[in-house]
């Protein structure tokens, strides 16, 4: 039986038509974490663009419980979810840790496969396969991954009582359609971090600027530009 560490080096393996999905999946894996970086040198985050796609009707809170209006079936889709760490961990993480599960699983398959059989499945049964059998892998990760996040990095952020506070932009340009990273702290003394652009088209909030949080779209922040001279100050 050949030995199964020469056939990890064999090229033939990422260039092989029934391998291709897998090989697609862990190149989607590196494509994602060099636009993360891109986007972050250019003060603003991928992840958090990503997080802020979810629709309205998905709400996660603080406690990581989530909530889904989904009719008829939010109690199933609501344990998916769970079962996933969706609302848990940021949806960036979630996304490369699956795939790339789903990619090295496949491939360790289609390496077994060569040495079994002398030859690889193919590709739709070793997918087939594989799907299955990286899900329990890729959940596994992800809650690992999450415990090991700070609490206010490890879920997608809806929080109604953020609504009219003051915040302050500390990561990047907040434009519409381009939220930017700003913080508070709350009623408990801990800081809330969150993505945040301006309610009027065509406002700038930059670094440093400080915003009245007045509204959430998905999970982003709408905010206006706070002005300390409308502040009434009792005689």
């Amino acid at each position: 039986m050949p030995c199964l560490v020469p056939e990890l080096i064999v090229p033939n393996l990422f260039t092989a038509p029934e391998n291709l999905i897998f090989v697609i999946a862990l190149g989607v894996v590196v494509a994602l974490a060099a636009i993360e970086v891109l986007a972050i040198l250019l003060g603003h985050s991928f992840g958090h663009w990503l997080d802020g796609l979810l629709p309205d009707g998905f709400d996660v809170h603080v406690d990581g419980h989530i909530d889904v209006d989904v009719d008829g079936a939010g109690s199933v889709f609501d344990k998916l979810l769970g079962w996933l760490h969706f609302g848990k961990v940021p949806t960036l993480v979630i996304i490369t840790v699956y795939l790339m599960s789903f990619g090295m699983v496949g491939l360790g398959l289609q390496i077994g496969a060569r040495s079994l059989l002398d030859g690889f499945l193919p590709g739709w049964i070793a997918a087939g396969a594989a799907l299955p059998l990286s899900l329990p892998i890729g959940s596994r990760l992800a809650g690992f991954i999450g415990r090991l996040l700070p609490r206010d990095e490890s879920q997608v952020i809806k929080r109604h009582h953020l609504l009219g506070r003051l915040a302050t932009i500390v990561i990047g340009e907040a434009r519409q359609g381009s939220p930017a990273q700003a913080k508070l702290r709350d009623e408990f003394r801990t800081t809330q971090y969150f993505m945040v652009e301006p309610n009027q088209p065509g406002e700038v909030f930059r670094q440093g600027e400080q915003v009245v949080v007045v509204a959430m779209l998905g999970t982003v922040f709408r905010a206006e530009r706070f002005d300390p001279k409308l502040i009434e100050h009792d005689p």
